[in-house]
């Protein structure tokens, strides 16, 4: 039922109250590190930067519980339920004596709830694999302060692979559907067009010369 009210519930407007609103959250959040550095004195440094560190450890813990386990948990829980509705409704036609063609469409059916469900599973995985080493550096360093020595390299990997999610995310999805894929092939097409299939060749594969000569 919600699937045929999606058009009802999916709103352009809330869709950009949305946007707004985690757009707004991000910059807040992210600017609050920066209102602590602005206050710091010459005079005082010592005890701002031990006033800094305390507050580092709050936002962190703030940041990895709100951003991170909150999400990971309400993921898991969401993508555990689809997969128990997928399972019912494969038990429910292996039960039932339902006709030929009923079950053809079903299946069909299935197939694609099961792709729909595995996409999300992996973004799953994926969002854990780029979020969860940025977030154990953070942890090391709010802990030990810098006696624990981990390469340059490591660390600059481990900070931009979190930003890998907003490119992986749409990839996914746009790989998913099949309207997005010829979307996402017609743009290919534009901006490098030796990409593009020889359409000649196709059409002369399906006419022969031999055929268009008899007639």
């Amino acid at each position: 039922m919600r699937a045929l009210r999606y058009h009802d519930i999916v709103r352009r407007s809330r869709v950009l109250t949305v946007l707004g609103l985690t757009w707004f959250i991000s910059l807040s959040f992210s600017l609050v590190r920066l209102s602590w550095i602005w206050n710091i004195s010459i005079l005082t440094v010592r005890e701002d930067l031990a006033l800094v560190q305390k507050k580092d450890k709050i936002y962190f813990t703030f940041n990895i519980i709100v951003f991170f386990f909150i999400p990971l948990i309400v993921m898991i829980v969401l993508d555990a339920h689809m997969l128990l509705l997928v399972r019912k409704q494969c038990q429910r036609i292996a039960r039932e004596n339902l006709p030929v063609e009923f079950v053809k469409r079903e299946k069909k059916l299935q197939k694609r709830q099961r792709r729909a469900v595995l996409t999300c599973v992996l973004l799953l995985i994926l969002y854990v694999i780029f979020w969860l080493p940025y977030f154990i550096l953070e942890f090391l360093q709010q802990n030990h302060y810098g006696q624990v020595t981990v390469p340059r390299q490591v660390i600059i990997v481990f900070y931009y692979l979190r930003l890998c999610t907003s490119l992986f995310n749409p990839l996914a999805y746009t790989l998913r559907k099949q309207d997005l894929r010829k979307k996402a092939k017609s743009i290919a097409y534009n901006l490098f067009p030796r990409l593009r299939p020889d359409l000649t060749e196709n059409r002369t594969e399906q006419f022969p010369l031999s055929s268009r000569m008899d007639l």
